[in-house]
């Protein structure tokens, strides 16, 4: 809590203050509570049921918690209340988190240097589930050896199950280019490799290895924020060049204006990281308005079909969210303004639950259907506003693709996905993804759960941010696609069509490295190959679909290749030259055969090597046939063959 310090002022006053200082503080408990509002809910409700399940063999139950310090520093927050409770802790540099017993909940408001505490939010995967390299036209790029080479990217995910299994089997690149590190330090026993999430980012994986397999992957696991600024802290460490990301958070402190932590966190290595994040699953399941008094006094919303209350499709037992813009108050400012209440009915019209006059850093109000039905309604009333035109969600997020394909509001005259983007891809600095089903990429249609931008202009204040609408996505990418780790076009969602926008910018990386050098650029860069398709550029296609411009593939044709000694001497050199191949040589079939075309030796790409002398490429052959014998003099043939440059043949002649 902060402190107050009374210099130089007269008894008097000191006693006027120490009279209504019970009030004061009182009031600014009330105003300031460090605690958040669902925090405590979700306590009272763990504590609800301890109380009720006496036979249960768990005596207590634990909530993760997040912890904002002073000043955005987490040396600032006094660890004595974790050690003297045996509660274990991780720290990064803006956060802390731990698991924290319910019935020590309240005892949080004890700690110093801490500002405000709410639970912990998971990150949140975009998968619903490649044919997509052909899609994006790098099919041909990767035969021509433009792939990756020299480029450094991270796939940030909550999980890599069976990575090892699938080096083995030639789907992910040998150990020396695949580095792994475990941010949330989860024991192995504790991975379970048949979960979507665990097998995630091994997805997300191999479909940048089918693009750029000669890059240097990072596999990153992550699942907290904490966990996330630690990854990013690493990739700049380790001079990562592209950031490939298919998760994000629904609600982390912002309205979807790009300026939330975790936006910070990206945004703070954007000069030196090109970031690529899907934009998230929610266009089916999320609802954008601005609140409409329908004028009968009670100040209830009025949907665009006229109704007060809003009818959904929702599974069960999954979390419904409403926040709404007055996020002036990040954990860091100011509370908000306004108070809204929620009531929720049955489709009978029945009330279920209520959630009156609700305010709070962030607004906030979240109900979980434990109900039996899947159709509900939602009231939305202004308690108490001094600015007009509230803008307002309504949504859930779900990893089961069933669910996000059927429209969340009943009525088709109330639906609107706008602004249903995940953090980070709200953030100026990312280049956000969206999804097209690749069976339909050369005509189709967006697919439907596929998030839309725009992102909204700041409403914060006490922070100088001075940001408009920006377009969201931008730019879209194939999904449905065939993955080992998934199956046969088993593979969805805007999780699949990232990392098919990261392996795209590293071919343009390998091909330009300067590009590293100026990020906004290389952004630019990437988006310029966007292909407009129906209505773009607009919120739904962003700048359009990726393809990828083959004419930009360096020359590759081999004509002018050089056989040096010729001719050669078997006693005084042993060896000669078949050299001046282009580095981005990948398919070739090189074979030396007699003067009467009786055949003598074979070589492949596997074969080349650096020319130094030349900056070049190069096989050194030793002057011996396939078994390994040595050749006797006379006059040879040496046919060249690639696969972009057509077929060429040298005569060379050998003497002892």
């Amino acid at each position: 809590m902060k402190k107050l310090f009374l210099n130089k002022f007269s008894s008097k006053i000191l006693i006027v203050f120490l009279l209504l200082g019970v009030t004061i503080y009182a009031s600014f408990a009330e105003n300031r509570d460090i605690i958040s509002p669902r925090l405590r809910e979700k306590a009272k409700q763990q504590q609800q049921i301890l109380t009720k399940s006496l036979s249960s063999s768990s005596s207590e139950a634990y909530i993760r918690v997040l912890f904002y310090p002073e000043g955005k520093n987490s040396d600032n927050i006094d660890v004595s209340f974790f050690i003297s409770n045996n509660i274990d802790y991780k720290k990064s540099r803006s956060f802390m988190v731990a698991s924290v017993p319910v019935h020590l909940i309240e005892k949080l408001e004890e700690i110093q240097g801490v500002i405000y505490i709410d639970i912990s939010e998971d990150v949140q995967l975009m998968e619903t589930i490649t044919e997509g390299r052909d899609c994006i036209k790098a099919t041909k790029f990767v035969l021509d050896n433009i792939a990756g080479e020299g480029v450094k990217i991270a796939i940030i995910d909550e999980g890599f199950a069976g990575y090892d299994k699938l080096q083995q089997k030639g789907e992910l690149p040998v150990a020396q280019n695949l580095i792994t590190k475990d941010f949330t330090r989860t024991p192995p026993s504790e991975i379970d490799p048949t979960l979507e999430t665990e097998k995630h980012g091994s997805g997300c994986a191999e479909i940048i290895y089918d693009i750029v397999p000669k890059a240097k992957m990072y596999l990153l696991k992550i699942k907290e924020k904490t966990d996330f600024d630690g990854a990013y802290t690493y990739c700049t460490s380790e001079g990562i060049d592209i950031v490939s990301a298919s998760l994000g958070w629904s609600f982390s402190g912002c309205f979807m204006d790009g300026t939330s932590e975790i936006d910070e966190i990206v945004d703070a290595r954007s000069k030196n990281i090109l970031s690529v994040f899907a934009v998230g699953n929610e266009g089916n399941t999320s609802w954008f308005g601005s609140f409409q008094d329908d004028g009968t006094g009670e100040k209830y919303t009025k949907f665009p079909s006229g109704r007060n209350y809003l009818e959904v499709n929702v599974p069960l037992s999954v979390k419904i969210h409403f926040i709404w813009n007055d996020f002036r108050n990040s954990p860091y400012q100011d509370f908000s303004i306004s108070d809204y209440s929620l009531y929720v009915y049955d489709q009978n019209g029945v009330l279920i639950r209520s959630y009156p006059h609700v305010s709070g850093s962030p607004p906030h109000i979240e109900f979980v259907n434990e109900t039996s039905q899947t159709k509900l309604r939602f009231k939305i009333q202004k308690t108490k506003d001094t600015e007009s035109g509230r803008e307002m969600r309504l949504f859930y997020s779900t990893t089961e693709g069933r669910y996000r394909n059927q429209p969340f509001v009943v009525n088709e005259a109330d639906r609107n996905p706008e602004s249903s983007l995940c953090t980070p891809a709200d953030s100026r600095t990312v280049l956000a993804v969206g999804a097209m089903n690749c069976s339909n990429y050369d005509n189709g249609l967006i697919e439907s759960f596929s998030s839309r931008g725009p992102t909204r202009p700041s409403k914060k204040t006490k922070i100088k941010y001075n940001l408009d609408f920006m377009t969201k996505p931008d730019i879209v990418a194939p999904d449905g696609v065939s993955t080992l780790s998934y199956g046969v076009r088993a593979f969805s969602g805007t999780s699949a069509a990232t990392p098919h926008i990261a392996g795209a910018a590293a071919i343009l990386l390998s091909l330009d490295p300067t590009l590293s050098k100026n990020i906004p650029k290389f952004k630019n860069y990437v988006i310029s190959y966007a292909t407009q398709i129906q209505s773009s550029p607009d919120n739904t296609y962003g700048n359009g679909k990726l393809i990828l411009n083959s004419e930009i593939i360096p020359h590759n044709n081999v004509g002018d290749f050089v056989c040096y000694p010729n001719p050669a001497s078997i006693s005084e050199r042993g060896y000669i030259k078949i050299t001046n191949f282009p580095f981005n040589t990948s398919v070739i079939d090189v074979v030396v055969y007699t003067v009467t075309g009786e055949f003598v030796k074979s070589f492949n790409a596997d074969d080349l090597e650096e020319d130094v002398s030349i900056n070049k490429r190069m096989i050194k052959w030793n002057l011996k046939n396939q078994d390994g014998s040595q050749i006797a003099p006379g006059v040879y043939f040496i046919s060249i063959k690639t696969l972009l440059g057509g077929k060429h043949i040298k005569k060379i002649a050998i003497f002892k």
